[in-house]
């Protein structure tokens, strides 16, 4: 419940503050409607730059989504809970080698965070582990491979939900911001001039202001120089835990 409502609110203040922009005298206004397509039909800029890298992205949230709604293990509790729903599972096969795959990903992305770690912050690390958790219990549950181990045996359901719950409210309380890395910025003004809120102004490097930011990443995408990065926080209500 608490995931569905973080979603539903952020949606639709998010589509609000966008929606009010339209309109301000700005070249960079046009951003502001494709924003909201954005939410919807996310589009990672480095599809033309990197695409493997684009892909494996794509990959690793399609996995993400498909093994927890459609693990047939998961859709027989619901239609043994209250609500008694159910829908077409994947095949057990299929669930097991796209939780591989998204396991094997994530240590592609901790390595290569570990590589670039100048422009990484320790939440990278965090959140990349804490989404993965879910799939390496479940993986360890359904095969009973640690059944022998009688602590964590007896334990592998308890944990692995938790670690479910985790990460689900991680999703909700996460948020993303745009920080300025001055090593690359060459003040060229690109980013405040497609700006769609008018948020960047320029004395002599770009400032954000936060107030007016809602992290379209229009910015992010038509820096030049890539010194526009995206920065985790998890934020509850007014206090911000930075890793």
């Amino acid at each position: 419940m608490i995931l569905l409502l973080g979603i539903i609110a952020r949606t639709v203040f998010t589509i609000y503050r966008i929606i009010k922009s339209v309109g301000h005298d700005n070249p960079g206004q046009i951003n502001a409607l494709s924003a909201i397509g954005r939410l919807f039909l996310p589009f990672h800029n480095a599809v033309t730059k990197r695409p493997l890298y684009a892909m494996a992205r794509y990959v690793f949230h399609a996995c993400l989504i498909i093994v927890p709604v459609f693990f047939s293990g998961h859709i027989a509790l619901w239609e043994e809970s209250r609500f008694e729903w159910a829908w077409v599972a994947i095949p057990d096969a299929w669930a097991d080698w796209m939780t591989l795959l998204l396991l094997g990903l994530s240590i592609y992305f901790l390595v290569r965070h570990i590589i670039i770690r100048r422009t990484t912050s320790k939440s990278d690390y965090l959140l990349i582990i804490i989404t993965a958790l879910p799939f390496i219990t479940g993986y360890l549950l359904t095969h009973g491979t640690l059944d022998s181990i009688a602590l964590l045996g007896n334990n592998m359901w308890t944990i692995h939900i938790l670690s479910g719950e985790l990460m689900l409210l991680m999703v909700v309380f996460l948020f993303c911001r745009i920080r300025l890395n001055k090593e690359k910025c060459t003040a060229c003004g690109e980013c405040a001039r497609y700006c769609p809120f008018e948020a960047i102004t320029l004395s002599p490097l770009p400032r954000i202001d936060p107030q007016k930011c809602i992290c379209c990443f229009c910015c992010h995408e038509h820096c030049p120089a890539g010194a526009m990065e995206i920065a985790r926080r998890v934020r509850f209500f007014r206090r911000t835990f930075k890793y």
